[in-house]
Order: structure tokens, then sequence, then C-alpha cells
């Protein structure tokens, strides 16, 4: 799977330059861990705000990195939900899936997650129409790659829709 959260990142646009120019900061300030990032009094989003002028910016760079943090934390909690669901303990793979909905959904995650939910919850007609869903996903102009992310799990899903999800989920040993 393709991790979602880096792609994130590429999505976000950057002030115009005249703004970049008053309100200076190195990029990598969205890669700081929170310590350095928020708390930190001498670097991440403070070191901008004691730019005179630019407490606009610093706000900018917060949400940003708020939302990168969110994605992270959202294929987190997909990940905690799939080894929950490999070990077969679907009541509690299904609330962490939950979890790991996103606000904004740019990559067709959502339908994905729903999917997956909707396997573990034996329910084949929801399991299809997560689908249809993904596939009508709209491809970001920045991404490159094959489209939609993840249809091919599904598909997989599908197959495999009697099988527990450890083996529907990595396996292409069911009938295509």
């Amino acid at each position: 799977m393709i991790g979602l959260a880096s792609l994130f990142l590429v999505s976000v646009a950057i002030e115009p330059a005249a703004q970049q120019e008053q309100c200076s900061y190195d990029p990598e300030i969205l890669s700081m861990d929170f310590e350095k990032f928020d708390q930190d009094e001498d670097s991440g989003w403070r070191q901008v705000a004691r730019q005179p002028g630019c407490e606009k910016e610093a706000a900018k760079l917060i949400r940003i990195y708020r939302l990168n943090m969110e994605q992270r934390l959202s294929v987190l909690y997909f990940h905690e939900g799939q080894m929950k669901a490999f070990a077969e303990d679907y009541p509690e793979a299904i609330s962490a899936l939950r979890q790991s909905m996103k606000k904004q959904d740019v990559f067709g995650w959502n339908p994905y997650v729903r999917a997956t939910i909707a396997f573990l919850q034996r329910d084949i007609d929801q399991l299809k129409k997560e689908r249809d869903i993904l596939k009508q996903t709209v491809r970001p102009d920045s991404f490159e790659g094959d489209w939609p992310l993840n249809l091919d799990v599904i598909d997989a899903l599908i197959r495999c829709f009697k099988k527990p999800y450890k083996e529907a989920y990595s396996s292409n040993s069911c009938s295509k």
C-alpha cells in the first residue's frame, strides 16, 4: 500500500513568493517532530511567528502540520485495525478502522476503509458499492501511478469474500 501520508504534503500549496520572502522559513519545518515544531521556542512555527507580520503564515504552517499529522494518525488507526483483522478480531478491527476515516480525502481513502469494514461485516453489497465509489474517485493532478489506489485490494476482498481477512487481503489464490 502506498504511504498516503507522504502524498498529502504534495497537494499543499505554498504562499506566493512575496509572502515567502517576508516570512522566511525552511520548508523542512513541516517534517519536524511534534516537540520541535510546536514546543521549541526557537524553531517550528514560533520561529516564523516571531517575524513581524508573519502570524498568518505561522497559522498556515500550523494548519498544514496538523493536517499532515491527522493523515498520519489515520494510517496508524488503519494499520492497527488491519492487524486486529489479521488476528480475526473483527469488532475491534472495525472500531479502529472507523477512526482512520479522513476529513479531507483526495485519494479515495474513505471508500477503501468502508470497503474493508464491509468485508469484515460480511456485507458484499456494501463492499461492491464502495468499490464503485472508489472507481469514480478523480485522480489528483499531482499523482502518478496506478489509479485508483487500493482497487486491487478491494477486488481481492470481493474475490475472496468467504475467506478470513488476512487471507483475502494478501491472496492471489482466489479465482479471478
